[in-house]
């Protein structure tokens, strides 16, 4: 492929870019914000700049659109402080799938609904990050096990909260590590209306 192609197809990789983030701006202006994609840093300014652009329009409900697979812990946790800060109603929408911490985004939302064959998934706290260095050193192992317990006692206080459901029966649930249909997920208190 010559140079000139080459340079067109990125002039017009870089223009979809654009429209689609003018797109995203404009949805945000009118209170909508789509929170799709693998949780990590560049999902939380790109939840961060869409909270921007509706504060600066003073939007007064979100309509949030969730459909993640989940991702990072501290990223999650930082998107749902990041949406339970934001002065307006907040309103809930799992599309397809809210899996790890897209379930525990949707927590922060007042009104939490998903389609009907939406499913959503809650787990324990998982590592990416686990090298062989960090199991053959017990001291760096221990404080990667201690990490992990915090975050997943602030991930049972949110469920707690939200779900009314014991400790005991947040971990059990965790532990199964499977997809919840809706009826299963409302049963459970993850969500509180199915849409049909």
């Amino acid at each position: 492929m010559g140079v000139r192609i080459q340079r067109l197809i990125r002039k017009q990789e870089i223009l979809v870019l654009i429209r689609y983030k003018e797109v995203r701006g404009a949805l945000a202006a009118h209170g909508i914000i789509k929170i799709y994609g693998d949780v990590d840093g560049s999902m939380v300014n790109d939840v961060v700049t869409q909270l921007s652009i509706a504060r600066a329009n003073d939007v007064t409900e979100l309509d949030i659109r969730i459909q993640s697979n989940g991702g990072n812990v501290r990223a999650g946790l930082d998107i749902y402080d990041e949406l339970r800060a934001f002065p307006a109603k907040r309103c809930g929408l799992v599309v397809g799938y809210a899996r790890s911490m897209g379930a525990i985004m949707l927590q922060a939302c007042e009104e939490r609904r998903a389609m009907r064959h939406a499913r959503i998934l809650i787990h324990y706290v998982a590592r990416d990050e686990v090298s062989l260095s960090h199991l053959k050193d017990p001291e760096r192992l221990a404080l990667m096990v201690k990490e992990a317990e915090r975050e997943q006692s602030y991930i049972n206080a949110i469920l707690h909260r939200r779900t009314g459901k014991s400790i005991e029966e947040i971990q059990e649930a965790c532990g199964r590590d499977i997809d919840m249909m809706t009826d299963e997920a409302k049963d459970f208190g993850l969500i509180d209306e199915i849409i049909d």
